[in-house]
């Protein structure tokens, strides 16, 4: 892993971008390198830092992984409720937990002690202020530990919520004569030494602030929303403004990475750090700052070291990355290159929130890291096949136009229906399920999640790492409504969830094949199997006469959906029955999970 760059050198024009190797994206699309490097997509954070080598290379993890996997994402969930509810979440056959931010965060008025929702809204949570406190309405940091060494004692992995790329708005923002600027955390006093142990100290200036050693901050992004130019989608999808441009108007973006500014020298940027010239990524090129880099760090070593009261380990050991697409990918890999942070590391995954345009972004996060990604472009696919005219066979096309989102490994992918952003923003970011008939009523939402229930089964037939999303009965006032009963209040005890989960745990270990003698070329009919199991499904509004070639043991198999039993013949040929909108999961009578701790 290189160094972290210093300013001066972070600019500097090397040979291979003098000869072409720097080029922008739009002429020499995404280098590729699966070629020489599909060993490099295997690793894994399952394994920690290979210290009698001497560098920050982790190890290789062979997929299929030893046991199974499953996330629950509990989100928003205060931890004491997570803890309580342990047994439960083992017992479904959850293997880690995905939990909500865990600084302190612009709370607001309406928040005075742990517990409060009155008026609670879920983004605050992804606005911080202060990575030295752990502390907000979900619980402080002995919660949290308490709640890691609890569900490590279930073999339960707890993952953090990092947020690194943006903070919270400012209260003071550009109205303090002292200030003359911001400065974070709010109320922090400007005077004492940048990052010194008091508690008072600040953590980032305002830039063009004169700092100690003579130079000036450059803490902050130059400020431009992403979207504010003439086409806003295309912003989204460009790697140089994604990762320099501010989410919205008052949410301060931290200086994780820039693209390079035509030479990289000090004369292509003018006062404000504004780009005079062309931008291009270059992934040899660092344009980061330090300070920013090593608050990240102390944040991460910090929830990898917390301990209970009574002393027990309650350092987290897995972490999912906030806003990676706004994010240089080289500083992602750099802080989980951190010797001692890749040495208390199990696994490590980013979100990166993609659209139709253009899926380079997450590309480039699979050519220049090593972490697992959120499948994005899976739910997009989905999205479309469950459609009443969409094709069920589009989901085994993998139609993307980069190389390396075909050809990554199944196993860097976190397979997912639903979450937060999804659940929570207006329009689900264009992700949701959606009625394609909607009358005077609205939408009919039990015909939307009948449709995401059948994605559901495809998400656990297949390749890949499932990923849950579920909320508490006392749903938070920004998501309450979207769905009448609350399709995911309490999804993780859904029963046929909990059917899905047994079947992926006895077969995660084998390929998932499309058995074409028995879905055809139906658009409607999808049957995959592996290994031993079989997932039928059929989206079409009719019953589907299953008959055919099976490629199964010939024996007695259960339906895990639906409870009924179905026969295998002795030449391998399957009949049954599936009823419109419907699914059945096949496993023989008797057969296990190949590994699980639970």
């Amino acid at each position: 892993m290189p160094n972290l760059p210093s300013r001066s050198t972070s600019r500097r024009v090397d040979a291979a971008a003098a000869s072409g190797e720097g080029r922008p994206i739009a002429t020499r699309r995404l280098r590729s390198r699966v070629k020489r490097e599909v060993p490099a997509l295997l690793f894994s954070f399952l394994a920690a830092c290979q210290a009698a080598e001497g560098e920050n290379s982790l190890r290789k993890a062979d997929y299929p992984r030893e046991d199974a996997i499953v996330f629950l994402q509990a989100f928003d969930w205060p931890f004491a409720e997570v803890e309580r509810r342990l047994p439960e979440i083992a017992e479904a056959g959850f293997t880690h937990i995905h939990v909500s931010p865990p600084q302190y965060v612009n709370e607001g008025d309406d928040w005075a002690s742990e517990g409060k929702r009155d008026e609670w809204q879920w983004w605050r949570a992804y606005q911080p202020w202060d990575y030295r406190r752990l502390e907000n309405y979900r619980g402080d940091a002995d919660r949290l530990a308490s709640l890691v060494a609890a569900a490590r004692d279930r073999g339960l992995t707890v993952v953090a919520d990092l947020v690194l790329n943006q903070l919270g708005s400012h209260p003071d923002l550009a109205n303090d004569p002292k200030r003359g600027g911001y400065f974070y955390p709010p109320g922090c006093d400007p005077d004492l030494p940048l990052g010194s142990d008091s508690p008072n100290s600040c953590l980032f200036f305002e830039n063009g602030t004169s700092l100690a050693d003579g130079s000036t901050s450059r803490h902050f992004q130059v400020p431009r929303r992403i979207g504010a130019g003439p086409s806003e989608n295309q912003e989204y999808e460009d790697i140089c403004i994604a990762m320099r441009g501010q989410l919205s108007d008052s949410l301060p973006d931290l200086s994780t990475g820039r693209c390079r500014c035509g030479q990289g020298s000090d004369s292509d940027y003018d006062a404000q750090g504004n780009c005079l010239s062309q931008e291009f990524y270059d992934p040899e090129y660092q344009d980061w700052d330090g300070q920013v880099f090593e608050v990240a760090k102390a944040y991460v070593r910090r929830l990898q070291n917390l301990k209970t009261a009574d002393g027990r380990d309650g350092g987290l050991r897995a972490f999912r990355v906030d806003a990676g697409k706004h994010m240089d990918p080289k500083f992602i890999e750099a802080l989980f290159g951190d010797p001692e942070i890749a040495a208390k590391v199990e696994f490590a995954y980013a979100e990166v929130i993609g659209n139709d345009t253009s899926p380079q972004i997450l590309a480039l996060h699979l050519d220049e890291g090593r972490l697992h990604q959120m499948n994005f472009p899976l739910v997009r696919q989905m999205q479309r096949a469950f459609r009443s005219t969409g094709d069920l066979r589009h989901l085994l096309a993998q139609s993307l136009d980069t190389e390396s989102l075909r050809t990554a490994p199944p196993g860097r992918f976190l397979n997912f229906v639903m979450n937060h952003d999804i659940a929570s923003n207006d329009g689900g970011l264009g992700y949701r399920f959606e009625d394609e008939n909607v009358g005077s009523a609205g939408e009919d939402y039990e015909e939307i999640f009948r449709k995401e229930m059948l994605a559901y089964a495809y998400v656990f037939a297949q390749s890949g790492i499932p990923y849950v999303y579920s909320e508490l009965a006392e749903a938070t006032p920004s998501t309450q409504g979207y769905r009448p009963a609350a399709s995911y209040v309490n999804f993780h005890l859904n029963a046929q969830l909990k059917a899905m989960i047994a079947f992926q745990k006895a077969t995660f270990k084998e390929i998932a094949e499309v058995v074409s003698s028995l879905s055809g070329s139906d658009r409607d009919h999808l049957a995959l199997r592996r290994g031993k199991g079989l997932l039928l499904l059929n989206k079409g509004q009719g019953a589907w006469q299953v008959q055919g070639p099976s490629g199964l043991p010939p024996g007695r198999y259960r339906d895990l959906l639906g409870g009924g039993e179905v026969r295998v013949s002795a030449e391998g040929r399957l009949e049954t029955e599936l009823p419109a909108s419907s699914a059945q999961m096949l496993l023989p009578i008797g057969e296990r999970a190949f590994s699980s701790k639970h």
